[in-house]
């Protein structure tokens, strides 16, 4: 069985459907290519999470190769987290085509916390970005 938030106009509840509710074949099949993709994100994500510790150790993290890896590191977590908000996403809108409650409304919960993260991580990218150009220009300078 799997739990799904709704919102009641007055207060919070848990919505518990059977996983014996059929879903049609195109939103079954969108949904495991979608599953797929986010487990192919987070791989990828693993991946460029320990290249990116192997070069914190070779080089400084104003090193620009860092501040690449930083910057994909950002995007893969946003692809990851937008990829898994739409699968569930897609479950939302089939219960909501399929159970109506009276005074409820099936509501799809909060986007996940770490696409915030992945933001973050992104504008500190560009940060360090604009101190490794800083730096290069200061180098330059006699």
């Amino acid at each position: 069985d799997r739990e799904y938030s709704f919102t009641p106009f007055e207060e919070s509840g848990t919505l518990t459907v059977p996983d014996s509710i059929q879903k049609p074949a195109i939103m079954f099949a969108a949904s495991v290519l979608l599953s797929f993709a986010a487990l192919g994100m987070l791989i990828w994500f693993i991946v460029l999470l320990f290249k990116f510790a192997i070069g914190l150790s070779k080089e400084s993290m104003m090193g620009l190769k860092n501040i690449r890896r930083l910057r994909k590191l950002a995007i893969v977590m946003g692809a990851f987290a937008l990829l898994q908000y739409s699968v569930n996403m897609l479950e939302v809108l089939y219960l909501r085509s399929q159970v109506t409650l009276e005074g409820y409304h099936i509501a799809l919960k909060n986007p996940p916390g770490y696409l915030i993260v992945a933001l973050i991580i992104l504008v500190m990218a560009e940060i360090l970005k604009v101190g490794h150009n800083l730096q290069q220009e200061q180098d330059l300078t006699i």
